[in-house]
């Protein structure tokens, strides 16, 4: 499993993506760590992104958007007009990730700019999200 192994938890992360975006329904999806204010996210993995798409940072726009609140469970974004993604998304899926006793990761995918996600997508996103956060706590 993605878990089982020697590598670091960002490659581990990254296996997980690679498994939504070319295994799964998504088009995009990053990992990222919100900064102590949160101002902005270090992103930890990212796939089917370029480094242009985005970064190694991201600065959100205002305080208290979606992405900064994602601490207890999963969401989806039919149509978020109010916070678009950083990509510019207004259909999304996002889950807080509890890695270690200390530390929480948020888990972003979307099926490209504007494109829904399906019902499918988001129910096997949720399945995923539920299933490694409970394999993170049993490790931690």
């Amino acid at each position: 499993l993605i878990l089982e192994g020697d590598e670091s938890l960002e490659e581990k992360l990254d296996a997980l993506l690679d498994l939504l975006v070319a295994e799964g329904p998504f088009e995009r999806a990053f990992i990222y760590e919100l900064n102590e204010d949160l101002s902005g996210a270090q992103v930890l993995a990212r796939q089917g992104l370029s480094g242009d798409d985005i970064g190694g940072e991201i600065q959100f726009q205002k305080a208290g958007t979606v992405f900064t609140k994602a601490q207890a469970k999963v969401q989806s974004f039919p149509n978020n007009r109010v916070d678009p993604s950083p990509l510019g998304s207004k259909t999304f899926a996002i889950t807080p990730i509890h890695v270690d006793g200390q530390r929480s990761v948020t888990v972003y995918v979307d099926a490209g700019t504007d494109v829904p996600l399906s019902l499918d997508s988001r129910r096997l996103f949720r399945k995923v999200a539920d299933s490694l956060d409970k394999a993170f706590r049993s490790r931690a």
